[in-house]
């Protein structure tokens, strides 16, 4: 091996005397030091929802919505859920001269473009994962400079590949994917309309600014994983070229903002989920991993592959409610063995007026066990005989007044771990409101 930045290469070999018996090989990359003489200034929007202020000090500055950049963490699965006035402040700005770096922007994001600015839809698509991953490649550009990105992106890309890739082309071509498993199923003749190449970085003008949207998975490896941290930073600086700061203008998007606020409150409930943690043999589903025992949502634990936090998910109205527990703890991971058969837990909460008697039910597509404010009240070992939601029978419970809590444990079964909950008050029908 080597210090010198650069590709290398890890040779393994076992011998006997003078013979060769094995050899084995592995790549992997040294990054040159990143220097930052200066920091860009930059406004973080949601700072206060996404925690990711104390992972980004090392690597800019904060500051004002004046700045030069605008960054949009990806802050949930749904656009639904991200702040409203921050999103306004950000267009604001940007359609008067600064840049906005938005990462992996959520599936539903064009709803808030087409209530803002019908310019700014940005649609995408999940990529196949396994034997059938797509090959991400990268341009000659200044987001790529001082990173192994000659053409295909090898394994030093491994952790930060994009899950899902635009079905619009860039206004300036930066990176992208070509998936043959786009025109698998078509006729020769059609491989031309086929969308076998797509971008994972899409600019998008807009006023005298730009918004750039990225599809790479860097901001969950800041600051300390080398690769992500040159991407950021380059991609700092290229939003930052050409631009100015904004005038400091209030946010004009009324529209968009009064539309994202009633789409978060009367649309989506705001869960935690854990996971997913292991299930040799399926014992998973009976043994008492720490959240059974207690809820500390600024924990750490061990799990099925590798280190598992809590993190928020949206569920939403039009699926029903229902939580997708493989999507939300390990998203666009695919049929994993570890994570389409392990177990993970999901909590909420629901406020009402007063106390009152309820009815409590699940649906759920695997062994299950159910917590009503700390009590177990179902339980269930057994998966379905078919894959989907099974109905449980209802359980009579006290809804107290105030905030109640709901934990889930699901096992996965058949493939897949999702959850639906109904909880209503009897008599009355007095109103619940769920966490938003």
């Amino acid at each position: 091996g080597s210090g010198s930045p650069g590709p290398h290469r890890f040779i393994a070999r076992i011998g006997k005397g003078a013979r060769m018996l094995a050899e084995g090989s592995a790549p992997f990359h040294v990054f040159p030091v990143l220097a930052l003489e200066k920091k860009e200034d930059v406004f973080l929007a949601g700072a206060a929802q996404g925690g990711y202020k104390a992972q980004l000090q090392p690597l800019v500055k904060p500051a004002s919505p004046r700045a030069r950049v605008h960054i949009v963490p990806p802050l949930a699965n749904t656009i639904r859920a991200y702040p409203a006035e921050d999103l306004a402040q950000v267009l604001s700005q940007v359609e008067d001269g600064a840049a906005a770096l938005v990462f992996e922007p959520p599936p539903d994001w064009d709803a808030f473009a087409e209530e803002a600015e019908a310019s700014l839809r940005a649609p995408s698509r999940p990529l196949p994962t396994g034997a059938d991953s797509p090959i991400h490649y990268a341009h000659a550009h200044p987001v790529f400079a001082e990173l192994p990105a000659e053409g295909a992106l090898g394994g030093a890309w491994a952790h930060l590949l994009p899950r899902r890739a635009f079905n619009d082309m860039s206004a300036e071509l930066v990176s992208g994917v070509f998936d043959p498993s786009q025109g698998a199923d078509k006729a020769p003749e059609a491989w031309d309309s086929a969308p076998w190449w797509s971008d994972t970085i899409l600019v998008r003008s807009f006023g005298r600014g730009r918004v750039i949207f990225v599809q790479f998975r860097i901001m969950e490896h800041l600051p300390h994983d080398p690769a992500a941290a040159r991407l950021f930073v380059n991609l700092v600086r290229y939003a930052a070229s050409g631009t100015t700061a904004g005038e400091g203008r209030l946010p004009v998007y009324t529209a968009a903002v009064k539309w994202l606020k009633a789409a978060r409150a009367h649309e989506t409930r705001r869960w935690i989920t854990a996971g997913v943690f292991p299930n040799p043999n399926g014992e998973g589903h009976g043994t008492a991993y720490p959240p059974d025992e207690q809820l500390d949502f600024e924990a750490a634990y061990t799990g099925a592959f590798g280190e598992v936090r809590w993190r928020p998910w949206h569920s939403h109205v039009r699926e029903g409610h229902a939580v997708d527990l493989l999507e939300a703890a390990a998203p666009g991971m695919g049929p994993h063995p570890c994570v389409a058969t392990g177990t993970a837990y999901a909590y909420s909460e629901a406020k009402c007026s007063q106390r009152a008697s309820g009815q409590l039910a699940i649906e759920a597509t695997g062994p299950v066990k159910l917590w009503f404010n700390g009590a177990l009240v179902y339980e269930s070992g057994a998966a379905p005989e078919e894959p989907g939601l099974a109905n449980a029978e209802p359980v009579t419970v006290t809804v107290r007044q105030g905030k109640n809590t709901v934990l889930v444990k699901l096992t996965a079964a058949h493939g897949q771990a999702k959850f639906r909950i109904h909880l209503s008050t009897e008599g009355d029908a007095l109103p619940l409101t769920w966490w938003t």
